[in-house]
């Protein structure tokens, strides 16, 4: 962040709004690039081909840690529509209510780089504010993200074995 604060995350959504500026933030092509990196934006990267599912892999499959949702700096009108956090925390409620995740040991952050939600609604503003509180939602105003450093995934070797076909994973 830009305050100096560095935030590990189990999953990083990154709402740009409707200017992109993805290239004044240290390593989030790179982060954003990488089909098995836990970072996830609501447009699809230039590079991937149609069947790169990291949506499904990485922001509906959320099973548990910090999630942090961050919002583009600068308010401007229509902004709303842009916030899907609500509704990622509806899905991964019902993954906690099937033993998917628990909220025990999760948390959602909005990072949110300006002091409102809506600057130009503040009904909006007020709406959101009350249901992230209600949604157990954190909210931390007037941080900017600067860097995004990709997590270290753990990858397991797959080895089949001669005389059977049932598949084992090698740590």
């Amino acid at each position: 962040m830009k305050n100096g604060r560095t935030i590990k995350y189990e999953n990083l959504v990154i709402a740009s709004g409707q200017k992109d500026n993805t290239s004044s933030v240290k390593g989030f092509d790179d982060a954003w690039a990488d089909t098995v990196n836990p970072f996830y934006t609501n447009l699809d990267h230039p590079s991937w081909k149609t069947t790169v599912s990291k949506s499904y892999r990485v922001h509906l499959n959320f099973n548990g840690g910090d999630a942090f949702f961050y919002i583009p700096p600068g308010n401007y009108y229509g902004q709303f529509t842009d916030y899907n956090f609500l509704v990622s925390k509806a899905i991964w409620n019902l993954h906690a209510k099937t033993g998917k995740l628990s909220w025990e040991t999760s948390k959602l952050t909005v990072i949110n780089p300006n002091k409102t939600f809506s600057k130009y609604f503040p009904k909006a503003d007020d709406f959101l504010k009350n249901a992230c509180a209600d949604n157990n939602i954190n909210i931390e105003n007037d941080l900017e993200l600067i860097e995004v450093r990709k997590v270290k995934i753990k990858v397991f070797r797959t080895i089949t074995l001669q005389f059977s076909r049932i598949l084992l994973l090698e740590r």
